[in-house]
């Protein structure tokens, strides 16, 4: 009897025992099902315009799949909505740590930097979209908006070509062509380009203007023409040189009162110095 009970209590044990690990067990495909409900709800929140939700949410999703390049490249969009530039770069940065082969990815990072005025950054990374063909004509209307502000025109005028070519023809590129071309001094080009974006959008802000301007220009001399880009392309250089010069009288606002200091600090030293011999002096005379 006793032994029968004995034997029922070590079969109690094992059974409660199974049943313990059987509980503490995970599924994958739990995970997986809860990182797609996440997906969803952090899909949602975003569309709703509820970007700090879909963070929180989606932050929740990658601790479940942290191998999910979309899901943090997600996150860094939802990031750069918050303004928060730097955690949505950290983030574009992991997906493409990730999946080094994900465009997405590379052309959110490129916004990023955009918006910080990291030009340099903001290109390599739409360069890279580009090249991976991700959305080909939306990267090269951004390449050509970093090229225009480098004032590279040639490179502005391809890129926004470019977007053309693969189906971004919005009036938005038009108008920026026309930008690069009036700048560039190829007036005829230009009012191409800008009667281009008002057939898209006739009511487009300022487009009347900017056609108007180059009628305007393509009437005048060539050598006024000349003349006039001339002026407005060293006006450009000196707003350059002048930020510089500005930074450069900053820095040298600091030399004087250093100098000074340091120019009475040694007059001290040198009249302490000369105490000192005097005394010497004297104590041996």
């Amino acid at each position: 009897m006793t032994k029968n009970l004995l034997r029922l209590c070590v079969s109690l044990i094992f059974v409660l025992f199974v049943i313990s690990l059987g509980e503490g067990s995970t599924d994958p495909n739990d995970d997986a099902k809860k990182a797609a409900q996440l997906h969803a709800e952090g899909n949602k929140f975003f569309n709703q315009g509820r970007n700090q939700d879909a963070v929180t949410v989606w932050l929740k999703e990658f601790s479940l799949d942290p191998k999910n390049a979309n899901t943090a490249n997600n996150i860094g969009i939802a990031y750069r909505r918050l303004g928060q530039h730097d955690l949505a770069i950290e983030y574009h940065k992991k997906a493409i740590e990730l999946n080094p082969k994900f465009g997405h990815s590379y052309y959110s990072l490129g916004l990023a930097h955009y918006d910080r005025k990291e030009n340099e950054e903001a290109r390599d990374a739409f360069l890279m979209a580009a090249q991976l063909n991700w959305r080909k004509g939306v990267s090269h209307y951004n390449l050509g908006l970093v090229y225009h502000d480098f004032q590279d025109y040639p490179n502005a005028e391809a890129s926004y070509l470019k977007a053309i070519q693969f189906g971004y023809n919005s009036e938005a590129t038009y108008n920026n062509l026309g930008l690069v071309y009036f700048e560039w001094g190829n007036y005829g080009k230009a009012l191409a380009a800008f009667k281009e974006a008002k057939k898209i959008n006739p009511k487009m802000p300022g487009i009347d203007f900017q056609i108007k301007r180059c009628n305007q220009f393509l009437e005048k001399p060539l050598s006024d023409r000349i003349a006039f880009w001339k002026e407005w392309k060293i006006g450009a250089e000196g707003t350059k040189t002048s930020s510089m010069e500005n930074e450069k009288i900053r820095m040298e606002g600091w030399y004087f009162p250093v100098l000074s200091i340091v120019f009475i600090l040694g007059i001290s030293v040198f009249v302490l110095f000369l105490s000192k011999i005097a005394r010497n002096l004297k104590h041996r005379s």
